[in-house]
């Protein structure tokens, strides 16, 4: 296992990644770390970096390093944002940087920043062809790609500070007169490309971008939900234009203070929403799936096919979840043999719960965490696993799919079922789900149960009448361990209304 650090660096902040990987490769954040710097401030001045601000860039970067030692970090990969190349003595400034530091700070070209938001993506989310919209502070850039192709780019010289930049002198036009003429600045901007075409069957659209965020979190404000989830949040038209409607009359001071938003200046959250309704104003767009990813992650799978070679992912969902198996749960676990075990189980009982495709990738996520909750604690550990699955990065599958999933793993014992905790969500959930949830927490325990000794070769299931028959066959020279099975007999007839007979 190696370490890699990927250190970003943009006018406002520093950003490390710190990661480990595997010569599989699987990948793994040990951490993230944001430091913010302020280099704009003397740029807005006379666009040269002062020699004072350059060394709080490298009392930074020298924190930074001692931090990848602590790690063991064995190679550092640093590069800057695009905005850098518009600074006088840009160029001195990453000599220093580098001659100090040992570090060399590359400026993105556009086609790395193009491909590092098709990366970022592609790797991510799980639409296979996709327009791709990702709003920087100073920057607007559009991308359509369609598996490991990038089909068409273009890009847009404005972003929510410059936007906000534009208008900052307009003190007598009131801040739902500002927001207006925001929005119709950006749609003039907009309406000079084609860029989504009402014929592109198949292609979702994607949201990218610290706008693309805060838009999501004042969606889910507004609609109370309780699952507070960015990444493939499916942002929709309804929401986007009440979430408009609740900042456009406010000024920059109260916008700053809304709660929640992790956003230091007011003005670029009110120019950012302008950003987000003039695009779907003017594409006609109806949601977009919103990537929590940034362009550093992008930069991250770029140097891992740099390493490895660009090797496509054909399932995004199991790569993501053997990562978290492999960096999380001990071997003895053996997720995949749970997941295996799961799967046999839930083709073998088809019959009774006629499920498909969608339902068997809930339980393989279920199947992936149902002893991950024992890292915590092995007491009630099904109940643990709950909100370390929520709260884990599992790429390829909805919100939905990853809460159900969820609630598999935290149901296995359906005498425990925490009803209060689905009432919860029932903007999502409903009655369908929970008995998706009856059923698959049944599987999973099941398999669980079974895979526990490791002495079963394969089952068998038939049903007849009200009775499911479960034959465990084992290998050869073993005996079969039923007494732990037989404890998942209640739960079978709670979910399927069947006596379970394990032999």
């Amino acid at each position: 296992m190696k370490k890699l650090a990927i250190i970003e660096m943009d006018l406002r902040s520093c950003r490390m990644l710190i990661v480990e990987y595997t010569e599989k490769p699987l990948i793994n954040i040990v951490d993230d770390i944001i430091e913010p710097i302020d280099l704009w401030c003397d740029i807005e001045v006379d666009n040269v970096i002062k020699p004072a601000r350059t060394m709080e860039v490298l009392q930074v970067l020298k924190n930074f390093k001692k931090t990848m030692e602590i790690n063991g970090v064995e190679e550092v990969l640093g590069y800057s944002t695009q905005v850098l190349k518009t600074v006088k003595n840009h160029r001195s400034f990453i000599e220093e940087l580098h001659n100090v530091m040992g570090i060399r700070f590359d400026v993105l070209t556009d086609e790395e920043l193009e491909k590092c938001i098709h990366l970022a993506n592609a790797y991510t989310m799980d639409p296979i062809k996709a327009n791709i919209m990702y709003i920087d502070n100073e920057s607007v850039h559009f991308v359509k790609y369609n598996r490991r192709n990038i089909l068409e780019s273009c890009a847009f010289d404005f972003g929510p500070y410059t936007l906000s930049k534009i208008f900052e002198d307009n003190k007598e036009l009131s801040p739902s007169e500002k927001m207006t003429k925001m929005v119709d600045f950006a749609k003039e901007q907009f309406s000079k490309t084609n860029f989504f075409q009402e014929d592109e069957e198949g292609f979702k659209v994607i949201g990218m971008g610290k706008v693309f965020k805060i838009m999501g979190k004042l969606c889910r404000m507004g609609k109370r939900m309780a699952l507070n989830l960015e990444h493939n949040f499916i942002l929709d038209k309804d929401s986007l234009e009440k979430a408009y409607n609740f900042v456009k009359d406010l000024d920059v001071s109260k916008a700053q203070r809304i709660k929640g938003l992790n956003e230091e200046r007011g003005d670029a959250i009110l120019s950012g929403c302008a950003i987000v309704k003039a695009l779907f104003d003017i594409y006609g767009i109806e949601s977009t799936y919103v990537n929590e990813q940034g362009i550093i992650i992008g930069m991250l799978y770029k140097e891992m096919n740099n390493i490895f070679g660009d090797k496509p992912i054909g399932d995004i969902l199991g790569q993501s979840l053997e990562a978290c198996n492999y960096f999380y749960d001990k071997p003895e676990y053996n997720c995949v043999g749970l997941y295996n075990m799961a799967s046999d189980l839930f083709e073998e009982l088809k019959i009774l719960h006629r499920y498909g495709k969608p339902q068997h990738r809930i339980l393989k996520i279920a199947s992936y965490f149902a002893y991950s909750g024992k890292r915590i604690s092995s007491y009630n550990f099904e109940k643990n696993s709950f909100n370390l699955l929520l709260n884990s990065n599992i790429y390829g599958a909805t919100q939905k799919e990853i809460l159900i999933a969820a609630f598999t793993c935290a149901s296995q014992n359906l005498d425990e079922f925490d009803i209060l905790s689905w009432a919860k969500y029932k903007d999502m959930l409903n009655d369908e789900d929970l008995e998706i949830v009856k059923k698959l927490s049944v599987i999973v325990k099941m398999a669980r149960l079974i895979d526990k000794s490791k002495t079963c070769d394969h089952i068998a299931c038939d049903v007849l009448g009200d009775k499911c028959i479960l034959n465990i066959v084992p290998k050869s020279g073993e005996e079969s361990r039923l007494d732990d099975v037989k404890k998942a007999i209640p739960d079978f007839k709670k979910a399927f209304d069947k006596h379970l007979q394990v032999l």
